[in-house]
């Protein structure tokens, strides 16, 4: 599943000023300190402030220096911000309808879920992670093709191609 906000993310060159932008065109309306920015963003406050200043300068980012300490907030007269803000707004809601995973066709996985809860499908984010974070134990177990072309698919949804583990 391809999320809304790929294309952003594309055309931003990089994870920290695609993070940037979505942390600030998803709270249009909201003004942010650098460090609190740096923060909803999960970038660090020194790369923030680089950036920043690069959006401020191609009009993106309205910088406001009324309060004791400058905030920023989503620029209100660029041309893109309702294009932005109704892309984060519409992958908001593609991810609010995730799809789910059946454990019941998934072995594997579900050996992976010893927490005692009886589940029969879990958050398709949520499976990706497990696998990804079990890697080690996992990776040569032997595994079903239906369960293979599932992880193949997650690992292209929600972790670019690859399992990190």
């Amino acid at each position: 599943m391809l999320h809304a906000y790929e294309p952003v993310r594309a055309l931003c060159g990089s994870e920290a000023r695609f993070r940037l932008v979505k942390a600030l065109y998803e709270a249009r309306g909201e003004a942010f300190h650098l460090r609190g920015l740096a923060a909803a963003a999960r970038v660090d406050p020194s790369q923030a402030h680089r950036l920043i200043r690069e959006f401020v300068a191609a009009g993106l980012c309205d910088e406001i220096l009324e309060t004791p300490f400058k905030k920023y907030k989503a620029a209100s007269g660029h041309p893109l911000m309702d294009a932005l803000a109704e892309t984060f707004r519409t992958a908001a809601a593609q991810e609010d309808e995730e799809e789910e995973v059946d454990l019941r066709k998934t072995p594997v996985l579900r050996s992976l879920l010893w927490t005692g809860r009886e589940r029969t499908h879990i958050p398709a984010r949520e499976a990706f992670r497990h696998y990804e974070n079990n890697w080690r134990q996992i990776r040569n177990e032997p595994m079903g093709a239906g369960e293979k072309r599932l992880l193949d698919r997650l690992a292209k949804d929600y972790g670019r191609g690859l399992i990190n583990g």
